[in-house]
This record gives structure tokens, C-alpha cells and sequence, in this order.
């Protein structure tokens, strides 16, 4: 899909990734404060724990962390350019709230599926994110309650996909 170079101390997000050698990137260096020229970030199955600086690649717009062992997103709030975030095969329980999806104004594509979310509650922090269009929650607690096939209009007024079920305009508003 995209070019990527994937450097990792065990556990930890380095500043290298989302660009290439042909980028003058050399797989030797690590520049730690030129953050915010990483537009994505691939780093599926680390072991990694935390996002460590993720929250300074304020331009990155693609995130890919799925198969890993984070529980929090918290930092995440500051890229406001983040088009796409796989967080799935986390051990995620909750989501931040309605004000921290709500910086996350151009994120479309959210992957939460298998994790450890078992509340409704814990997702409703969601319908702060506007722009999202496309999320995934399969393989969790929460999908198998019986009031989340109603919850679709309360995730946002834009969503029209969730869970590959297409909601109709008039549910979503």
C-alpha cells in the first residue's frame, strides 16, 4: 500500500517511521525531533505497550497499530490530520470522550475490532467524531450487546458504515 521503514526498539514508536530510504532516511539514523514529517505510521504486531510520541507526528494522516498491546489512546488527540487509525487487537477497553474524537476532525476509518470494549457506554465518546465514516467493532463485548444494532445514529451524524452494515440517511440524523 505504502512504502514504509519499520525501526523499533522493543515497546517503542520511533521517529523514522512513515518514511523511506529513497527519502533520504538512512535505517541507521533516528532523527527523534523531526516528528512531524511522518504522514504513516505501520507497525502492526510490535508488542508495543504505549504510543510513546505518536502524539507529535501532528501530520500523520494513516495509523496502523493493530495486533499489539495498547489500552489507551489518550495521546492521539493532537492529530488533527489522522485520515485512518487501526487499533484493532488491542487490549482497549474505553475510548476517550465526544472532546478528544472531536479534534480528530478528518478521521474516517476507525478499526476497533478485538478488543476488550464491554460498555456502550465506553464507546459513546464516538459521536464527538464527525467525519467518521467507517468503523469496526466485531470480536468485541460490546457488539454482542443487544441495544448496539440501535446505537448507530448516536455514533455520528455523518457514519454510514459500522460494522458493514450501510445505516440509511434517515438514521443518521
Amino acid at each position: 500500500l505504502f512504502p514504509y521503514t519499520t525501526l523499533f526498539r522493543s515497546g517503542e514508536i520511533p521517529a523514522a517511521v512513515g518514511r523511506t530510504e529513497s527519502d533520504g532516511w538512512s535505517k541507521d539514523q533516528q532523527d527523534l525531533s523531526d516528528f512531524d514529517s511522518i504522514l504513516f505510521l505501520y507497525a502492526p504486531r510490535k508488542g508495543l505497550h504505549s504510543i510513546g510520541d505518536l502524539q507529535n507526528c501532528v501530520n500523520c494522516e494513516y495509523i496502523w497499530l493493530a495486533g499489539n498491546q495498547l489500552e489507551r489512546l489518550h495521546k492521539l488527540s493532537a492529530l488533527c490530520y489522522l485520515r485512518l487509525l487501526d487499533v484493532s487487537s488491542n487490549k482497549i477497553e474505553t475510548l476517550p470522550d465526544r472532546t478528544f474524537f472531536a479534534g480528530l476532525e478528518c478521521l474516517q476509518t476507525l478499526f476497533l475490532h478485538d478488543n476488550e470494549i464491554r460498555k456502550l457506554s465506553a464507546i459513546s465518546g464516538l459521536g464527538g467524531c464527525q467525519a467518521l465514516r467507517v468503523l469496526t467493532l466485531h470480536s468485541t463485548p460490546t457488539c454482542r450487546s443487544p441495544a448496539f444494532s440501535s446505537c448507530g445514529s448516536a455514533l455520528g451524524p455523518c457514519m454510514h458504515n459500522i460494522e458493514h452494515q450501510i445505516w440509511p440517511q434517515a438514521d443518521r440524523k
